[in-house]
């Protein structure tokens, strides 16, 4: 059977994969205390509101800036985002919520189509 982790621990392990795959940086417990202590104290920059739970910010570390998502949550580090050429963290895109509606739209349709297959 399949390791299972956590929410938590599973953030951790993608923020650590995605510091080192884009930026080089060891994302150990030191530096994520960092991060997290940065935006808690206000230190960081709020950059955008993505959900309730979820928010953009930018922190300044070693004299370089990094966008970080950060669950308010569980106080953790989700992800940080590429750099553009010039050094500049990369504008995030906020994904469109799926409705309720679009959801109960789509079963309909894929009932009628069944029922009209098998008319067929």
């Amino acid at each position: 059977m399949a390791e299972t982790f956590s929410k938590l621990a599973a953030q951790r392990a993608h923020a650590k994969k995605r510091f080192k795959e884009r930026h080089g940086i060891d994302f150990n417990r030191n530096v994520r205390r960092f991060f997290i202590s940065s935006i808690i104290d206000g230190k960081a920059r709020f950059v955008q509101k993505q959900t309730n739970r979820v928010a953009v910010y930018d922190v300044d570390y070693n004299n370089k800036v990094y966008r970080v998502i950060y669950d308010r949550t569980r106080k953790n580090i989700i992800t940080v985002m590429d750099n553009d050429e010039n050094g500049n963290p990369v504008e995030v895109q906020k994904h469109a919520p799926t409705k309720a509606i679009d959801i109960i739209k789509e079963r309909e349709f894929e009932q009628k189509f069944n029922q009209y297959k098998e008319m067929i």
